[in-house]
């Protein structure tokens, strides 16, 4: 882990001990030293930093691109261990930098979503089901909960609330030859993570997946 990763997570625990009432779950099935494909709902801007802290482990992870774009923000979110996302269309570098991390045997951490859903879940994208075929890394199912109202980033210095983050066991897939990935193989395969992650979520938030 970075100086800068030590120092924010150092205080972003600080804050949360202070403003917000927090609970893990599960800590105890994060892998070590190995790669590994984070996966999460994703309700708030918050939601990055509060995993980052509640793992003990260094988190890499994808952000829009348009929060790049000042320069200040774009060389935090660089030491922070960010890379921008083209959304909308298929980011080709964003992916080579997903498998580049992971063959590091770093964690990454994805969210199948493709944006923030503050309110239920709402349909995975194939994109993490390609990336964890690719690598075969194994895949860490998580959820997120009490987030939602936190809608500036100015929030992480201020994260009042009732945060709860739910860790699941890790499971890996069964390997399949590159020549016979189909629309179908990967639409299967992001079933079964988006079921995972829910399954950790009350039923409530389940959305497309309860």
């Amino acid at each position: 882990m970075t100086v800068l990763n030590t120092i924010c997570n150092i205080i972003q625990t600080g804050t949360l001990n202070i403003f917000a009432n927090w609970e893990i779950k599960g800590k105890q099935n994060v892998p070590k030293n190995c790669p590994l494909i984070i996966v999460s709902n994703h309700q708030s801007n918050f939601d990055s930093s509060l995993i980052s802290v509640s793992i003990p482990r260094e988190v890499r992870f994808l952000a829009k691109s348009e929060v790049f774009q000042n320069s200040i923000s774009k060389q935090f979110l660089n030491w922070y261990g960010a890379y921008p996302l083209k959304r909308g269309k298929v980011d080709v570098e964003a992916m080579k930098w997903c498998l580049k991390t992971l063959r590091e045997k770093k964690s990454l951490l994805i969210y199948p979503e493709g944006g923030r859903s503050p309110n239920k879940l709402s349909r995975g994208h194939s994109g993490v089901a390609l990336i964890a075929l690719k690598s075969m890394a194994p895949i860490l199912p998580m959820s997120i909960t009490g987030t939602a109202h936190l809608h500036s980033t100015a929030r992480i210095l201020n994260p009042t609330g009732n945060f709860t983050v739910n860790i699941g066991k890790p499971f890996t897939l069964d390997q399949i030859p590159t020549e016979t990935y189909s629309k179908e193989i990967l639409a299967n395969i992001t079933q079964t993570i988006m079921s995972k992650i829910a399954n950790l979520l009350p039923e409530s938030y389940r959305g497309e997946y309860a």
